[in-house]
């Protein structure tokens, strides 16, 4: 009787399928028609935190052209017709759902292997958000819904600082904070702002923050072309130098923006303060701005006539303190804190 010898590849008058290696399902076409669909590599249980998502993926191979519809819970998933999958942010609710793929092209379709999603709850002690300076417009500095700390994790071994990073600035203004604040892209985050003297406003990752280093998701200049940032040899009583953006930017949620005010100079010296309104998500402009501060009120005194008063871009309040005339020129500068 005589032996068909083979080693890793079978030879025959009729193949229906053809082999990579010993292993491998590569999908070739041959005299048989078109190979129905097979997966290589099935899809993984994921295990995300409450806020973030999760993505499912499978690798198939067959003749093309593949198809696909991803299902969770057995049910059609609308919309997921590609290779993987990526759930909405996730809650704890979600925990234990389960996620397949069924592959399919002219010849039929295979259905994945169920994978597993697994929802650990979330971090919830930055669930406040502070979008201004001292948390209100009362500014009483209260955060009433903090609940999670007590005397007894407020200690040494696991309360303090956390992390730093460098930023191209002095930071005046008090730092802001939003949670879970969807960005394209990159899911939900946790976001701490930043505006420096240098008219440089910082979005970061919070949760990146460790040791020296952090994720900057945006940085944004709000000086314009051929101006600086005021410094104490423009302005008539000193003041901090360089002099961008002094007081808190403020917070505005529904709207997507934080408003910045932001102090620069012309190359002949000119003061202006400007008021900026920039996306929360990636720090470009919005609503047509920036806008110049421009300003009258009914009174006397410095910088009136005829019984009113002109706002004058050179004064500000840190200037008005040092030279004894605050009272007069309160009234000169806006102060967004």
């Amino acid at each position: 009787m005589g032996r068909i010898p083979f080693s890793c590849s079978i030879t025959a008058i009729l193949v229906a399928f053809s082999f990579v290696g010993c292993g491998g399902y590569s999908g070739t076409v041959n005299g048989n028609g078109p190979i129905p669909p097979y997966i290589n590599t099935q899809p993984a249980n994921q295990t995300v935190t409450a806020g973030q998502t999760a993505t499912f993926s499978v690798v198939a191979a067959g003749t093309p052209p593949l198809t696909y519809q991803w299902q969770k819970n057995g049910v059609n998933i609308t919309g997921a017709t590609s290779s993987s999958y990526t759930t909405p942010v996730t809650t704890t609710a979600d925990s234990g759902e389960l996620f397949r793929v069924v592959v399919s092209n002219a010849a039929g379709n295979m259905t994945s292997s169920a994978a597993t999603l697994t929802v650990n709850a979330g971090f919830s002690g930055g669930s406040t958000d502070v979008v201004t300076h001292h948390y209100d417009v009362s500014r009483s500095g209260v955060n009433s819904t903090e609940t999670l700390l007590t005397t007894s994790n407020v200690n040494l071994a696991t309360f303090g600082k956390v992390g730093e990073f460098a930023v191209d600035g002095q930071i005046d203004g008090q730092a802001l904070f939003l949670s879970q604040l969807a960005i394209s892209g990159l899911g939900n985050k946790n976001v701490l702002y930043v505006a420096t003297e240098n008219d440089t406003v910082y979005a970061v990752d919070a949760q990146s923050i460790s040791g020296s280093s952090a994720t900057i998701l945006w940085k944004t200049s709000v000086l314009p072309q051929g101006e600086s940032p005021a410094d104490s040899a423009s302005l008539p009583c000193g003041n901090i130098s360089p002099n961008g953006i002094t007081a808190t930017p403020v917070i505005d949620r529904a709207r997507n923006a934080i408003y910045v005010e932001a102090m620069s100079k012309d190359f002949t010296g000119n003061i202006f303060h400007r008021l900026h309104a920039l996306d929360l998500t990636n720090g470009k402009e919005l609503f047509g701005g920036p806008t110049t501060i421009t300003a009258t009120y009914p009174g006397t005194g410095g910088n009136s006539s005829g019984g009113v008063v002109t706002f004058d871009p050179l004064f500000s309040l840190g200037d008005c303190l040092r030279c004894g005339h605050a009272e007069t020129n309160r009234r000169h500068r806006p102060r967004a804190q």
